[in-house]
């Protein structure tokens, strides 16, 4: 084609919006069809030409279709970060009655089956193909002034499943600084009689068969007299990038401050639209928004009023149950001396609700079943004793924190710990000779998180009593329980001496931690501590013996019974019951904890040494992502005129490492 019909650009990624074929789902297979593209119009914003319409030709000549049937990937959301975003590979790829279509095969991971399982229950109906374009042909403009163009040679790189349904409108592009591929721009000169207009896209997808250069190729009947200046495509590429991505930049500027979701932000830019444009549509959206808000809601400096007032009563209700530990705010001054039927009735008022008349019965019961209406008190209460749980709970005394390893878990499954050994010693590489390769020993502990909890009742009776008290007493108490039940939790793997991944019980010779029983005294003090130093890691094969850890005793716990005995090996220099010695021991720190006697398989004359969990595995101790505490949930109770309040607890405690702790049976 001749240099003044014909320029080459830069243009990014592209993509489109299509729907999954949930009929064809093969379960046996793991696998499901998709229509990845039918060439239908939409609208773009292209470098160079502005606001176009593109078609693509949907033929075998004009898709490129060996990266799809190479097996290319299937992907979440069109990321590609992590090996961990492929999830699949699409089998096979080919043109079928003027469609673009292709099998795809999910793969087995553990992650991937909940997104199979929406994808076979059709609640994952969408994916998204992004492609690059080589060629485009220009074909004319809309009476809008669009210009119309064609994709003749473009190339499927990818497909993924998005949440976003199928949008004519909708498009997947690069981010700043995503590599971008060089394209042909084609532009046909105008056809001198109705047979030389070209081929559009719609009549390729009907016949299937016209050879691609007779489509995509259209000459000037009569060339042009006049031959123009050479065109510097590089700087007209590099302008319109440019210009692309400060539009870009000023519309989501724009968008943010008006705190519009990106989907809204990413539409306009999208869509093509200049910025004046985009900020009319933003303007209209959020005219939008507001007509179709609660009109007794008032809006003050963009803060809903009712949150305020909301947030104001809590803190009323904290400083009432706890005066000298929460300061009273200056607006929460407007609930001071109100009791709960009153502050209720002043949130149900604000809200818009008809309160007057109604006697205390019918207004308790009208404010305890708001949680089914506009009320906030259910909130409020929620709200209140979360933070009163989680005070109690941070208050209540732990001894076994320091000795422990605090875990986050993602899930419920069961996590295996690995405990590897030493890297294999090193050996001599002698000239010329290949380095040889050592092994790892592995031991495995298994445990899994599980749920804990309990459920209490706010009534109606304590709403007209004014009961808050007794509704504190019983938060509070509800923290210190969560608080007692973790000490339980983590105090009967010591006493319980169950057997680990091994077969053998924790505190066991065959582990090296269990010494001879013996009262607490220098001497045995030093043989519990000789007995620890000698542990050793694991062995990395058959043939070699583990690494001696030489690790140091920091924590001497007992139960109650000796906490006396204990106190002076751990901080007095000298003992009176032990003269001939000076004391060696001083530097133990003492973990004094009644439940070494009380709980099962516990006697008060036993006593243990831990190392710090910093220097070796001891417990884990783990709690559920986002809940390193107990929640309080609110829950609906549709048979009581009552609040029902959930407090839930999610732990797991496990002996992962024996060799931090030595156990001595006492005397």
């Amino acid at each position: 084609m001749p240099d003044d019909v014909a320029d080459e650009v830069k243009l990014s990624r592209l993509g489109r919006n299509v729907q999954l074929r949930v009929d064809s789902v093969d379960e046996t297979a793991r696998t499901v069809e998709v229509v990845w593209t039918t060439g239908a119009a939409v609208r773009r914003y292209m470098p160079g030409l502005g606001r176009v319409l593109e078609e693509l030709d949907v033929s075998p000549e004009a898709i490129r279709l060996d990266r799809l049937n190479n097996g290319a990937p299937f992907l979440n959301t069109h990321s590609d970060w992590s090996l961990n975003d492929v999830i699949g590979v699409v089998e096979r790829a080919w043109i079928e009655d003027g469609e673009g279509r292709a099998l795809i095969r999910l793969s087995e991971r553990d992650d991937v089956e909940p997104i199979w399982r929406d994808i076979k229950g059709g609640i994952i109906r969408n994916v998204s193909v992004g492609y690059q374009v080589h060629r485009y042909e220009v074909i004319e403009s809309d009476d809008d002034g669009c210009t119309r163009v064609i994709a003749r040679d473009w190339e499927p790189m990818e497909i993924s499943a998005v949440p976003i349904g199928a949008d004519d409108k909708a498009g997947f592009r690069a981010a700043d600084g995503q590599i971008e591929n060089p394209c042909i721009i084609e532009r046909a000169e105008p056809a001198q009689s109705h047979e030389e207009t070209p081929m559009s896209t719609k009549a390729i997808e009907k016949t299937g068969d016209a050879p691609k250069d007779d489509v995509t190729r259209a000459q000037p009947v009569n060339p042009p007299v006049n031959t123009p200046a050479p065109v510097d495509t590089e700087a007209l590429a590099r302008t319109a990038r440019d210009e692309e991505r400060k539009r870009a930049s000023e519309i989501r500027t724009i968008g943010r401050k008006l705190k519009l979701d990106d989907a809204a932000i990413d539409a306009q830019i999208a869509d093509g639209n200049t910025v004046d444009q985009a900020r009319a549509a933003f303007i209209d959206l959020l005219a939008d928004q507001d007509d179709k808000a609660p009109q007794t809601r008032a809006r003050i400096s963009g803060h809903d009023e009712v949150d305020v007032r909301r947030g104001l009563a809590i803190n009323a209700l904290e400083h009432r149950m706890a005066p000298s530990g929460v300061a009273l705010e200056d607006g929460a001054r407007q609930f001071r001396g109100m009791n709960l039927l009153e502050i209720g009735k002043d949130l149900l008022a604000q809200r818009g609700e008809n309160v007057r008349g109604l006697s205390r019965s019918e207004l308790a019961a009208k404010i305890l079943r708001s949680s089914h209406t506009t009320s906030d008190f259910p909130y409020i209460l929620a709200n209140v004793a979360s933070k009163r749980l989680q005070k109690a709970y941070e208050s209540a005394p732990q001894t076994f924190r320091p000795i422990v390893n605090e875990v986050t878990l993602p899930d419920f499954k069961t996590t295996s710990v690995v405990a590897l050994s030493d890297a294999p010693a090193f050996v001599q590489k002698l000239e010329g000779a290949e380095y040889t390769y050592g092994t790892f020993g592995e031991s495995r502990e298994q445990y899994a998180l599980a749920t804990y909890g309990r459920a209490i009742r706010f009534t109606e009776e304590m709403l007209i009593n004014d009961d808050l008290r007794a509704f504190d007493r019983m938060v509070t108490m509800f923290g210190r329980s969560a608080a007692n039940f973790e000490s339980d939790l983590v105090w009967a793997i010591i006493t319980a001496n169950a057997a680990m991944a091994d077969t053998v019980a924790l505190f066991d010779a065959a582990h090296g931690n269990l010494v001879t029983a013996g009262a607490i005294t220098i001497d045995n003090l030093g043989k519990a501590k000789a007995a620890m130093r000698k542990q050793t890691s694991l062995a990395p094969s058959a043939d070699e013996s583990g690494s001696l850890l030489n690790l140091e005793p920091r924590y001497l716990a007992v139960p109650a019974e000796l906490e006396t005995v204990a106190l002076q090996y751990t901080r007095s220099m000298t003992i009176a019951n032990d003269p001939a010695y000076d004391n060696v021991h001083a530097g133990l720190t003492p973990i004094i904890e009644p439940r070494l006697a009380s709980l099962s398989g516990g006697s008060a004359d036993d006593w243990y040494l831990f190392a710090d969990p910093g220097d070796v595995d001891t417990i884990d101790f783990a709690s559920l992502e986002g809940e390193q505490g107990p929640v309080i949930q609110q829950v609906e109770d549709f048979d009581t005129d009552a609040i029902k309040l959930k407090a839930r607890l999610r732990r797991a405690a496990k002996a992962i490492d024996y060799r931090g702790m030595v156990k001595n049976p006492g005397s």
